[in-house]
């Protein structure tokens, strides 16, 4: 059941990010840094793929061969982790609740 008020904070939520990735969608997905090359943004995003999914192959993948699984990317944002989810795994779909920074990605 749908508690009173979600869809507000929902929507809420929704233009705050789109803001953010009006003004800065990097700096916003990661805050590191204010401005980011496109090589450093996405050598951040393999860095994540690395410490966060690859040293867990194991219980990720079950067995299966990476190439032949399908991922959900939850948040995307700016599409950072997502280009190298991509190389990894045979297919992917990200999805954001802000429309601007799945333009980004």
């Amino acid at each position: 059941m749908r508690k009173p008020g979600i869809g507000r904070h929902l929507r809420q939520m929704r233009r705050n990010w789109d803001r953010r990735a009006r003004e800065n969608a990097r700096y916003y997905v990661a805050t590191g840094q204010q401005n980011w090359s496109d090589q450093e943004f996405y050598q951040a995003g393999e860095a994540e793929l690395s410490d966060h999914i690859l040293n867990d192959l194991g219980n990720i993948c079950q067995g299966k061969d990476p190439k032949s699984m399908t991922v959900l990317e939850v948040g995307c944002g700016a599409g950072r982790v997502t280009a190298p989810l991509a190389r990894f795994f045979g297919e992917v779909h990200a999805v954001d609740i802000s429309r601007h920074m799945v333009r980004h990605a």
